[in-house]
Parts: C-alpha cells; structure tokens; sequence
C-alpha cells in the first residue's frame, strides 16, 4: 500500500491518478482527529486497516484535484499501491 511520502513525491511529478473522485486509500502512518465533526472522529489508517465503522477514519488520495484527504472507514475505495 502507499504511504504519504510516495503520493506527495508522485504528486510533484504531475501524477494524476486514473480513479473517480476519491482515488484510494493510503497508509499516512500518523494520527489525526477531525474537530470539526460532532463527535469529535479519529483517523488512524482506519486502526491500521483492520476495521470498517464510520466512526473511524482513514487517509485517502483524491484524483482531481490530486491531493490528501480523509474518508470513514466503511467506504468502498481501492488500497493505492505503490513501487
């Protein structure tokens, strides 16, 4: 699976990835919290990828524009993968 440092590398080379709005899910290996939803939620590479609630968030990659981004944990998205 991707990590951030591979997304933003392959980003600054102009890398689009060829999926729909939401490209996929990456590991970004760092914990976060969006304050910004009532309850307050965690995103945490979805509890390193063993879970699926909606109470728990994990990074993803958007296509277009190509940047980060955060989904719950029980969306349907590709893993992204990585050389």
């Amino acid at each position: 699976m991707c990590n951030s440092d591979e997304l933003v590398r392959s980003a600054q080379t102009s890398w689009t990835p060829s999926f729909g709005a939401v490209a996929g899910w990456f590991s970004a290996g760092v914990y976060w919290e969006v304050t910004t939803t009532n309850p307050v939620v965690a995103v945490n590479d979805c509890t390193g990828w063993t879970t699926n609630t909606s109470t728990i968030w994990g990074a993803t990659w958007y296509a277009n524009p190509s940047e980060p981004t955060d989904e719950s944990c029980n969306g349907s998205y590709p893993g992204l993968c990585c050389d």
